[in-house]
C-alpha cells in the first residue's frame, strides 16, 4: 500500500484502537504506515504483537540517551511515538510508563532472538554435560505452546545413527525473567520419577539476553491436548480406564514432588491439604525433602509415550515443563507481596484456583482436578467445562454420566473451593488406588 493514504489523526481512535478516518490532523508514523500496509486494523491493542513484528524487522540506531542494556531504545520510542523526537534526545520519556515497559519487553525479545538465531538452527549443536559430546539439533517442533519456552527442538547426542531422539526446550533470557532458567534447571535436575520427564542436560544463560536450554527425554505420543483433540474430532468419549490411568499417573508425580515419595506406606496423611503432615520418621530425615509445586498442570504439559516395559497400548504419562514451578523454601523467601511479586512465574489463567496463583500443594491438586474434568467432558480448556456436571450426585443423562461415581467423587474433592479443605496428594493417591477398577 502506498504512503499517500492521507494523514490520520492518531490521537482520535475508537476504544479498540481503530484509526479514525474522518479527522486529518497528525501525519502517520512509520509504524502506522506499516500497520496499514499489513492490513492491521488495531495498531495499539492491549498486547504488543503488531509492534513487536514491526520492530523485529527494523535496524535500530544506537543513540546517546539510550538506557543501559537497551541500545536503540530511543530510536524505537521515536518509531512508536508518531516519529516524534524529543528535543533533549530522550524520546522514551515521552511515552507513558506502560508503553515504556512494553517497549523494553519487545527489545528484550529482539535482542535474544538476534543472539539465538544462528545458535538454535538445524544441524547446530550445544555442548553436553557428560562424555564430552554434543547435542545436535535435528528439527524444530512447530505449534508447541508453553508458558516460558522460546522454542522446542528434537535433538540427539553424538553422531551415532542409533542414538535416541530427545527433546530440547529453550528457556527465557535473564532480561525477560531473571533467574527463571536456572530455577527450572535446578528443580528438574533434582527430580527422578517415572511420571516426570527425565532431565538429561541443561544450560542457564549468563549473558543478559542469552537463551538457555534444557534437554529431557522425548515422548513420542505427543501431549494430552493432542489426545483430547482426537477424541473431539471422532465425537467419542475418552475411555474411563484411560482417564484413571492419567489421573493416577499425575497424582503419583505430584505426590512425589510434594513429599519425596509416591509410596503411600511411607507417609501418614490426614485427608486435606490444610492438615497434611508426614510421619515422624520422615520428619526426622537428615535431608528433609523440599516440596516442589508445579503450578502449570495443563493439557499441554502432560506428555504421552510408548510403554516399552509392558505389552499394553496405554501410553506412559509424564508431567513436564517446570517453568512455573517453585520450591517451598523459595516461596518463603519471596517478596512480601507474594503471589503478586514480579519474580513469581505467571500461571495459565484458565487453571488459576479460587485462592489465586499461589505455590502450594492445594493448587497442584486443583489443577489436576480441572485437567481430569476436561478429560471427562472431552473439552480442551477449563473455561469450556459445565460446572453442573462435576458434583457426583448429578447423574441424569448428561455426557459425564458415562463415568463412574467414584471417579466423579474424587474430582469433586480435588476442586473444593477452599484450599485447606482440598484433598492432599497422598490421600488422593490412596483413594485412587482403592477406587479405580483393577
Amino acid at each position: 500500500m502506498s504512503d499517500d493514504l492521507g494523514e490520520y489523526d492518531t490521537e482520535f481512535r475508537d476504544e479498540e484502537g481503530h484509526f479514525n478516518s474522518w479527522t486529518k490532523v497528525l501525519p502517520q508514523s512509520e509504524y502506522e504506515k506499516y500497520c496499514m500496509a499489513q492490513n492491521i486494523a488495531f495498531p495499539y491493542p492491549k498486547y504488543d504483537a503488531p509492534f513487536q513484528d514491526f520492530l523485529f524487522k527494523k535496524k535500530l540506531t544506537p543513540r546517546e540517551k539510550d538506557l543501559e542494556h537497551y541500545p536503540g531504545i530511543q530510536h524505537a520510542a521515536q518509531l512508536l511515538s508518531h516519529d516524534t523526537e524529543a528535543e533533549d534526545g530522550d524520546t522514551l520519556s515521552l511515552l507513558d510508563e506502560e508503553r515504556q515497559y512494553m517497549l523494553m519487553n519487545v527489545l528484550n525479545s529482539k535482542y535474544s532472538a538476534e543472539l539465538a538465531k544462528d545458535k538454535f538452527c538445524v544441524g547446530e549443536s550445544v555442548p553436553s554435560e557428560f562424555k564430552g559430546g554434543r547435542w545436535t539439533i535435528l528439527t524444530r517442533l512447530n505449534n508447541v505452546s508453553g508458558s516460558f519456552n522460546r522454542g522446542v527442538y528434537l535433538v540427539k547426542f553424538g553422531k551415532g545413527i542409533c542414538n535416541q531422539v530427545r527433546l530440547m526446550k529453550t528457556l527465557p533470557s535473564p532480561a525477560h525473567y531473571p533467574g527463571f532458567a536456572s530455577r527450572e534447571i535446578s528443580i528438574v535436575s533434582d527430580l527422578e520419577h517415572q511420571n516426570i520427564l527425565q532431565y538429561l542436560a541443561g544450560n542457564a544463560p549468563e549473558g543478559r539476553h542469552e537463551t538457555g536450554w534444557l534437554i529431557t527425554d522425548y515422548c513420542n505420543k505427543g501431549t494430552l491436548k493432542t489426545y483430547v483433540q482426537k477424541y473431539i474430532w471422532a465425537k467419542q468419549a475418552i475411555p474411563e480406564v484411560f482417564i484413571w490411568h492419567i489421573f493416577e499417573s499425575l497424582v503419583r508425580a505430584v505426590c512425589y514432588m510434594h513429599t519425596g515419595t509416591d509410596d503411600v506406606s511411607e507417609l501418614n496423611p490426614v485427608f486435606t491439604c490444610g492438615e497434611w503432615k508426614q510421619n515422624s520418621d520422615s520428619e526426622q530425615h537428615e535431608d528433609p525433602w523440599d516440596p516442589v509445586y508445579h503450578r502449570d498442570i495443563i493439557l499441554d504439559n502432560v506428555f504421552c509415550t510408548t510403554d516399552t516395559t509392558k505389552k499394553t497400548r496405554i501410553p506412559v504419562i509424564k508431567l513436564g515443563d517446570f517453568g512455573c514451578a517453585l520450591r517451598e523454601s523459595e516461596v518463603k523467601d519471596l517478596d512480601a507481596g507474594y503471589p503478586w511479586a514480579r519474580e513469581t512465574p505467571i500461571m495459565d489463567n484458565h487453571y488459576v484456583p479460587p485462592e489465586g496463583p499461589l505455590a502450594t500443594a492445594a493448587v497442584d491438586i486443583y489443577q489436576i482436578g480441572l485437567l481430569v474434568s476436561c478429560l471427562v467432558q472431552t473439552v480442551l480448556c477449563p473455561s469450556q467445562l459445565d460446572a453442573t456436571l462435576v458434583p457426583p450426585e448429578k447423574r441424569g443423562e448428561q455426557s459425564s454420566s458415562a463415568y463412574s461415581r467414584g471417579l466423579r467423587t474424587l474430582l469433586f474433592v480435588c476442586l473444593c473451593p477452599c484450599p485447606v479443605d482440598r484433598i492432599n496428594a497422598t490421600a488422593l493417591l490412596q483413594s485412587i488406588q482403592a477406587t479405580r477398577p483393577q
